[in-house]
């Protein structure tokens, strides 16, 4: 039961670098016969494209919620702690989209070289034991965009936190919003890790080989 919990707890943690979703496709392409090694890294350039895409789109939403956040006029004066958290998920919200534009501009001009995949490939790519494996730095590279949409998510929320319980400290509001808020909190968590873990679990369950 321990072990599980552990190897629940890995998976969970890992999600951004999921085998099954981030290192396999990779390994996949790199390894397929010449006849098959094009369409797989056409498919994982338009794949890769269509989720930077979409950190492009969240990031902007999320950065124009953090800009409307700063103007609440009802906030009162703001603590340290909340600053610096809502500064910092904004920072991050806007460096995800300059990643993510970034890597969209070299995969497309990358797809616009006659031999643009093949290059693609040799990027990804080093050769240990007669082998082609993914390169970890690339792996990273190419999830950092999602890993700083989603910490900026977190911090956001995060301020949203202190500034409930802040204003209960301090007694300018109800302890009853604080109630409120905490239950819809655990109950939004709840689902959150509900969904997470069964996705990935299942996926990470039905990996071949």
């Amino acid at each position: 039961m321990g072990f599980k919990m552990l190897n629940l707890r890995q998976r969970v943690a890992y999600v951004p670098w999921q085998t099954s979703l981030t290192i396999r496709p990779i390994e996949q392409l790199l390894n397929a016969p010449a006849e098959l090694q094009k369409d797989l890294a056409r498919a994982w350039k338009d794949g890769k494209l269509a989720e930077l895409s979409f950190v492009g789109l969240a990031g902007a939403l999320i950065s124009g919620v953090y800009a409307s956040a700063f103007s609440w006029y009802n906030i009162p004066p703001q603590p340290w702690t909340l600053k610096s958290s809502w500064y910092s998920g904004l920072l991050f919200a806007l460096v995800s989209i300059c990643i993510a534009t970034q890597q969209s501009v070299a995969l497309h001009r990358l797809a616009s070289n006659e031999d643009g995949l093949l290059r693609l490939c040799t990027v990804l790519s080093y050769k240990q034991a007669g082998r082609l494996q993914p390169r970890y730095l690339q792996i990273f590279i190419w999830q950092a965009s999602v890993m700083l949409l989603n910490i900026s998510i977190f911090l956001f929320l995060l301020g949203l936190v202190i500034l409930v319980y802040q204003e209960v400290v301090s007694g300018s509001e109800v302890k009853l919003t604080a109630v409120v808020f905490t239950i819809a909190g655990v109950f939004g968590s709840a689902i959150y890790l509900t969904s997470t873990i069964a996705l990935y679990w299942a996926i990470g369950g039905s990996e071949v080989g």
